[in-house]
């Protein structure tokens, strides 16, 4: 009976992680059940071969989207809000050797991450003047891939592999690095800034500088929000095995760690996202969603200028971010005009 019980729960919530899960059924009123599991080592033992039936295969082809299995989630130790961490910032410019960027596949990021790249300086670097350049170029700094989790197509920065053929994929390469990692001093002189006195000219660092993503600028913290709940919650999570700023001596609070590196609109916008988020997920139990049309129009906003090229207009005709992530939210809950709007206007343009 248990195990008819959890298959069809595990396929009606089978994207959820297992804490997600058993925090939707106490809410829905199955807690007893949820403790009866939990009390019981065999069910706990059923629940996890089930599971892996109803979890998302994530290996396919990427040429078809799905994101590579090189791809994965660490986990790092919670901290609390207004707790301490063991950081050093100096340390990155002292000792950094790059490590947080090299021997990986691809790094997510957002939208916001991706209209900062392109207005920073350091894009200039790259001759990166538009999505366009983001995306088309061979091989691409950035792609797209369908994440089944929350049935939507995210972008990453793609890395570059080492010793082997520019055009093959990171994840087939035995080593890759972030196309944004140089050399610090390559870093500083491009920006026409001077070196800290403790630096070292071996140290490397990020082209981007400020402007580099919005996970690498609260590295070593990591942030995260449920599914359910929506709750926001932090972990202490040192980017490289032997960080030179991990670990050490200085302790630094979260709260101002966070506030020096992301501000309140950003956090705001990263808000209103998740809560997209939350929403669209739902819609999946509750209605009906043309999802086919939804990310269609997430390719378009993502690739802003390739869109507005198909129209014979350059990026000085890109709408604000905002104006992008109201399109995915509204379509998000099934409102596609904000979008045929947007379409329309172009029209007129032409």
């Amino acid at each position: 009976m248990y195990q008819q019980i959890l298959e069809m729960l595990l396929g009606k919530y089978g994207d959820l992680s297992y804490s997600e899960l058993t925090e939707t059924l106490r809410k829905d009123g199955l807690g007893e059940f949820v403790d009866a599991i939990e009390n019981d080592p065999h069910l706990m033992e059923l629940i996890a071969d089930i599971s892996e039936e109803y979890s998302p295969d994530l290996s396919g082809d990427p040429e078809y989207g799905i994101i590579p299995v090189g791809v994965q989630q660490v986990i790092g130790i919670p901290v609390d809000y207004h707790g301490t961490i063991r950081f050093d910032p100096q340390a990155c410019l002292k000792a950094c050797k790059g490590e947080c960027c090299r021997n990986k596949n691809y790094l997510m990021i957002n939208i916001n991450d991706m209209f900062r790249i392109l207005s920073s300086k350091g894009a200039q670097f790259y001759d990166i003047d538009s999505t366009i350049d983001l995306f088309d170029r061979k091989p691409p700094l950035v792609e797209l891939f369908y994440i089944e989790k929350y049935r939507l197509f995210f972008p990453y920065i793609r890395y570059l592999p080492v010793g082997a053929d520019v055009h093959t994929r990171p994840e087939n390469a035995e080593e890759s690095t972030c196309p944004f990692l140089h050399p610090i001093h390559e870093v500083y002189s491009y920006h026409k800034r001077a070196l800290p006195p403790w630096a070292s000219k071996d140290a490397w660092g990020c082209m981007l500088m400020e402007d580099k993503p919005t996970v690498c600028r609260l590295s070593p913290l990591g942030r995260s929000a449920g599914m359910v709940t929506g709750k926001v919650t932090y972990e202490y999570l040192p980017p490289a095995v032997d960080c030179p700023a991990c670990e050490t001596h200085v302790e630094v609070k979260v709260s101002d760690y966070l506030s020096s590196m992301v501000s309140s609109a950003e956090e705001q916008q990263q808000e209103r996202f998740h809560k997209m988020l939350m929403s669209y997920h739902g819609a999946a139990t509750s209605k009906e969603v043309d999802r086919n049309r939804v990310n269609e129009i997430i390719n378009h906003v993502y690739n802003i200028d390739g869109l507005l090229h198909e129209y014979g207009l350059d990026s000085q005709h890109r709408p604000r971010v905002e104006h992008l992530v109201e399109m995915v939210f509204a379509a998000s809950h099934g409102n596609f005009s904000v979008y045929q709007q947007f379409i329309d206007d172009l029209r007129r343009r032409v």
